[in-house]
């Protein structure tokens, strides 16, 4: 699974604009291995900058 909102922990992979309180709740359940929300809510960030949009650096 590949995408520009990806994350891989411990087995597990979450896509897409998952709420953050969402993911430990992920971790307490061992029958589940993901966990993702499709499309882009309204709002959000995109991952090529649009016209006028900076892009923003992050690092983790």
């Amino acid at each position: 699974m590949a995408g520009c909102h990806t994350l891989v922990f411990d087995g597990k992979f979450v896509e897409g604009h998952v709420p953050a309180a969402q993911i430990p709740e992920l971790c307490q359940h061992s029958d589940l291995l993901s966990i993702s929300v499709p499309g882009m809510p309204a709002g959000a960030m995109t991952c090529k900058p649009a016209a006028g949009n900076r892009p923003i650096r992050s690092s983790g």
